[in-house]
């Protein structure tokens, strides 16, 4: 199954007063975790997944996933075996300017399915080209600007 989330965090936004999205899953297992990150953030904008008050993503309390026009991928094996279902989003900002928004999406193996680590890995690409495609990452323009830097040496003058 996939989950998708997206959420916007204001501006000078402490690790104290941390926006928090509950995201309602089901029972399986948390295979990938899949965050583009746009241009812009450097690295200001930061986040943990927690399970209760468990951190799963990073697994130390201490640290964080940030970044900047980046879509990481993040591999997991976290059984969601507890009702209810639920993770929690922690997101802060500490950009003193500007508001962020991060997209998030969750491969989640429910019970009876059995994902294969390649057909994992397909669909970890598949999903990180549309949300470059979707954010308008600069990544997906220069593979435009690639394309058509070819197409102009193929043709006559």
């Amino acid at each position: 199954m996939l989950y998708s989330f997206r959420q916007t965090i204001s501006a000078n936004t402490a690790f104290e007063d941390a926006d928090e999205v509950e995201m309602k899953l089901s029972i399986g297992i948390l295979r990938a975790v899949i965050v583009n990150i746009p241009a812009g953030v450097h690295q200001l904008a930061r986040f943990q997944i927690l399970d209760g008050i468990q951190n799963i993503i990073p697994s130390t309390e201490q640290m964080f996933i940030t970044g900047d026009d980046s879509t990481p991928s993040i591999i997991t094996h976290h059984k969601m075996e507890r009702q209810p279902f639920n993770l929690t989003w922690k997101l802060w900002n500490v950009d003193e300017t500007y508001n962020h928004t991060l997209y998030l999406m969750l491969i989640l193996e429910g019970t009876g399915e059995n994902l294969t680590d390649k057909k994992l890995d397909e669909m970890i690409v598949e999903l990180q080209t549309l949300t470059r495609i979707l954010s308008g990452s600069s990544e997906t323009d220069d593979l435009i600007d690639e394309e058509e830097e070819a197409e102009e040496e193929e043709e006559p003058i």
